[in-house]
């Protein structure tokens, strides 16, 4: 698990794929941060990293580029990443 005040990656492993549960703030502070996580979560999976970015509040410009690396990754890998949008709209800037 990775945390921060305004936010925190947790790893779950499966057998297939690995989950990632992104909660909080995701802003150019944290984007690092969170890219690190997933990249890392990504490796430690055999086929594929899910993302489920349902807890996050907050999301600017960053957020969206912190799932791009990992995901260019995933396909260089022959994996795959996929992600759900927050339950909330947290920002506009986040996913326009």
């Amino acid at each position: 698990m990775t945390s921060h005040p305004e936010h925190a990656v947790v790893f779950e492993p499966g057998s297939e794929r690995a989950l990632a549960r992104v909660s909080g703030e995701i802003d150019r502070d944290d984007a690092t941060e969170v890219r690190e996580a997933l990249t890392a979560a990504l490796d430690a999976s055999r086929i594929g990293l899910d993302v489920d970015l349902t807890a996050v509040s907050f999301c600017d410009s960053s957020g969206p580029h912190a799932l791009l690396d990992p995901s260019g990754e995933a396909r260089a890998a022959g994996k795959t990443l996929s992600s759900s949008p927050p339950s909330a709209d947290p920002s506009p800037a986040c996913w326009t």
